[in-house]
Order: C-alpha cells, then structure tokens, then sequence
C-alpha cells in the first residue's frame, strides 16, 4: 500500500506533462502512487500518460470527459488509497526531497491536517522568478488567511482522512476551490507551511488560474464571505451554489466596486511580472 497518493488533474498539459512527471518519479520518497486524471485533454497528454504508465507501474491513469477542476479533484480523493494526498500540477516541478520532508513532518505533527511549502515561481522556458514566502504556523496562517491564500495548493500535502470528513472541494468555488478548502479546514484543523522551496511553480498564460482569472476572484471573495458568516456563528450563504458570479456577490452584500478593484489587482499581479495574454478578452471579461 503506497503512503502517499499524489493525485495530478491533466488538462491540454503536453508542453509540460513529461517534466511534472518526472520530477515526481524523482523523488527521495518513493513508496507513492501517481494518479493522474487525464480531464478531457485534447493534445497529446493521454499518449505521454500512457507512456509513462508503461514504464512506471506507480502510475495509475484514469480518463473522463472535460468535468473541470473541482470535479477532477474530488475523483482523485475518491481513488486515493493512502493515508496521505499530495498534490500536484501538471505543469509544475517538484524539487525531490519534497515528499520526504512533507512526510516526516506530519508524521511528527499529527495535530495539522494540511501541509504546503514554500515554491519559486518560474516563466514558461524555466526561467527563475520570486521565491514565496508564506506564513509557516498555524496562528499565523490563520490569522491571514482571509486575507490572501496561505496554502500554495500545488505544494500541499493533506491526510486524506481529513480532507474526505471536509468532504473534498466545493465545485461552485471553481478556481479558488483550494482557498475555500483551507478555510473550511482551519476551523477544525491546523495548517502549516514548511520554509523550504520545495516546488517551481510555472507562470504561463495557459494556466488555470490565468484562464480564469476572474471567476478566480470571485470565488476567493465568496469563500472569505462564507468563512466570515461561519465564524460568525451564521449560515454559509453559498452553501447550495452551483455556482458563483458577480450577481450572488452582490446579494451577499459587496460592492460591484470592491469585486472590480479586487480583478484589477489580480490583473496587475500578472502584468508586473509580464505575464499577459495576447488576446485582450482576458481584460474586456474582468472589466465587465
């Protein structure tokens, strides 16, 4: 039985595929099984994954039509066979002591349930760009977190016990899934990032969180208003959603000028490290 089910969600990530995986296959720690979920990919993803499946039987590849990510991580959680998840993007690198050194720590800190590291950002060619540097204990974590995500979700590890009683990602909170997911989990569990570099963290604009920008940061400000009402002993006033759009903003009392002001500087986050699409719709929908 593996002690570590990395679960990897592969969306049209050819360009990339064959370097994540390898970084994984790489790794100091290798009692592990590598599920990748091929999600309706319409490039040469299915053919890398079976080639990699042929070589490496810790890889297990399953396919379903494009369900988008929320979906595809939940599926992933429900064929985990090990007492930990650990995620991973398709078009990341993982340094290779990371498995070993998220392992020891929570074997050793039994009371935090979710993990994450510390990444270095790099451009689409590898080039180097910032190093992070997150809040590393639970207090601290905690007390940010409706302030910006702690938790960099491609370097996280979880015990997957504790993930299935949060019952796994809210698919209306697509593109911010992880934030409401650490939110949810510190107010019955710790958290806590190591201060190693442990993963690159590629910047491109064919990345999810680039694609979807502003539903990114809709679901980020309706995961913070969901965790401010439980907290404050209230419903969670997107518990029954679907989904999230501007509108079940608006009715849960923000402005159309805060929601704005918070794309724009998502928008500039991406444009000072020259990160831009070079089609313009990107900034025509957040201006919407």
């Amino acid at each position: 039985m593996p002690a570590i089910s990395v679960v990897m969600p592969v969306f049209n990530a050819a360009r990339f595929l064959g370097e994540a995986i390898e970084s994984i296959r790489a790794q100091s720690f290798e009692n592990f099984e590598l599920i990748a979920i091929d999600d309706g990919s319409r490039d040469q993803s299915a053919e890398i994954l079976d080639e990699y499946a042929s070589a490496d039987k810790r890889l297990r590849v399953f396919r379903c039509g494009h369900q988008g990510l929320p979906r595809t991580l939940n599926f992933g959680i429900s064929l985990a066979r090990a007492k930990y998840i650990a995620r991973m993007d398709a078009d990341d690198i993982a340094l290779p002591a990371r498995f070993e050194r998220q392992l020891e720590f929570l074997e050793a800190h039994p009371q935090v349930a979710v993990l994450g590291t510390q990444l270095q950002q790099i451009r689409e060619d590898g080039t180097p760009m910032a190093i992070s540097s997150h809040p590393l204990c639970h207090a601290e974590i905690a007390a940010n977190m409706l302030k910006f995500c702690c938790l960099h979700h491609p370097t996280v590890m979880m015990r997957s016990a504790a993930v299935r009683a949060l019952g796994g990602y809210r698919e209306a909170f697509r593109a911010a899934e992880d934030h409401d997911l650490w939110l949810r989990a510190a107010e019955q569990y710790e958290l806590a990032n190591l201060p190693d570099v442990l993963l690159y963290y590629r910047l491109h604009t064919q990345a999810v969180s680039f694609q979807n920008l502003e539903q990114q940061v809709i679901a980020a400000m309706a995961a913070e208003l969901s965790a401010h009402s439980r907290r404050a002993g209230k419903s969670d006033p997107f518990a029954g959603n679907e989904s999230l759009t501007r509108q079940d903003l608006r009715n849960a009392g923000l402005s159309a000028e805060s929601l704005d002001r918070s794309i724009r500087k998502a928008r500039d986050w991406y444009r000072i490290r020259n990160i831009q699409a070079a089609n313009p719709v990107l900034g025509q929908a957040a201006d919407a």
